[in-house]
């Protein structure tokens, strides 16, 4: 069935992980033949921050320019109030001008803040809606966002036809909240772009590594909930027992700057290169530079740093927490240490860079797992055959 979509929700170039997600999403249904109408309302980044950004849409997707709403930023930020009743009000008139024009045979929304003004709107319109819940429920869930807002969300979600959680966690903290209409289907990776071989000898001599250098690959947003002051940590005492680490971080955001001058009081700065957000076009070279890569974050949806890591036949050193330990075995397909745990994490870290055929095991069992249960292809067709069911049942007298 092929089937026309209205997209409303972030859209590359943001670099936010949710966005390439639903970005890859979108193009691998336009490839299956969806026509794909794609509406981000929202600021997007500055130009600063994606200038030189690669990011190209199948043809069967048509973006739509419709920047009007300045709105939240992250997962924790809801914007306030009047931010949300004027998001609400520019939906509820623009969605039914988009119907209008060219009716779609389903909504996704790719965020749980997009639900504002939309719930009602597609009742009236009867038309399929499905959410791609992201990380706000989380939040809520953790205690972070204010309850009202968490309970809006919630509420909002029950109306529509699915939610959909990409985490199995969150999948059961969204039924036991009450939804009954949540389909898990866990993130994902094209794992054909994520290609063990070789690092690029260019690359180490452009960041100053040596042939002997052992590199330890931290990638991320950089918001408080990766702890990154805990890498810096880990990363003193991990080189008090092997000098030969390079600390390797790409990305940017709020802590850059409290993880550069950690790194510059602990000492360890010129074992630290920074290279702050890296095209996605780059992305696989640097996971092949990588030995390991290092995750400590105190919460996941389910990080597409895990997956990109496994795809590459890296070792990925994450904090055990839910998400991790839905892709992570310890020992098997990849490396645990408790989170917060500093001393654990760099022990961690030390392990891994001693044991050659540690690593090799690990890379090529997680390799494995990640081809077997997450490769991109799995989850375009659990998408698509949801969809469908979903249109189906809606045309039913």
């Amino acid at each position: 069935m092929a089937l026309n979509i209205l997209y409303v929700g972030r859209c590359p170039p943001n670099r936010m992980g949710v966005c390439l997600r639903l970005g890859a999403l979108l193009n691998h249904l336009a490839h299956n033949g969806a026509k794909i109408r794609a509406l981000d309302p929202i600021s997007p980044n500055p130009p600063e921050s994606v200038s030189g950004y690669s990011w190209v849409f199948h043809d069967r997707v048509t973006l739509l320019d419709q920047y009007k709403c300045s709105y939240f930023t992250t997962a924790s930020d809801p914007g306030s109030t009047a931010d949300r009743e004027r998001y609400a009000t520019y939906m509820g008139e623009l969605i039914p001008q988009l119907v209008a024009a060219d009716r779609p045979d389903l909504i996704l929304i790719g965020s749980e803040y997009f639900i504002y003004g939309l719930v009602d709107v597609v009742e009236q319109l009867t038309i399929p809606t499905v959410l791609a819940a992201t990380g706000p429920f989380g939040a809520y869930f953790r205690g972070i966002l204010p309850k009202h807002v968490g309970e809006e969300l919630l509420a909002a979600g029950a109306r529509l036809n699915s939610v959909i959680a990409c985490a199995e966690h969150m999948g059961r903290d969204l039924r036991a909240a009450g939804l009954d209409n949540v389909e898990v289907i866990q993130n994902f990776v094209d794992t054909d772009r994520f290609l063990d071989g070789a690092p690029d000898v260019n690359l180490m001599q452009q960041l100053d590594i040596g042939g002997d250098d052992f590199v330890v690959l931290h990638v991320s947003n950089l918001t408080p909930v990766k702890r990154v002051l805990d890498f810096a940590g880990a990363a003193r005492l991990a080189l008090q027992r092997d000098p030969r680490l390079v600390f390797v971080v790409a990305g940017d955001g709020p802590c850059r700057s409290a993880l550069e001058a950690a790194c510059a009081e602990n000492g360890t700065v010129e074992r630290f290169r920074f290279l702050g957000w890296v095209n996605q076009v780059q992305m696989p070279a640097l996971y092949r530079l990588g030995d390991v890569v290092v995750m400590p974050s105190e919460t996941e949806g389910l990080a597409l740093t895990y997956l990109e890591t496994q795809a590459t036949g890296r070792v990925i050193c994450a904090s055990d927490i839910p998400a991790a330990r839905e892709v992570i075995t310890h020992g098997d397909t990849g490396l645990l240490f408790r989170m917060g745990d500093i001393e654990q994490q760099a022990e961690t870290i030390v392990l891994a860079a001693r044991d050659d055929a540690l690593r090799a095991r690990i890379g090529a069992a997680g390799q494995a797992f990640v081809r077997r249960h997450h490769d991109v292809s799995l989850a375009v067709a659990k998408h698509e055959a949801l969809f469908e069911r979903l249109v189906m049942d809606r045309a039913r007298p």
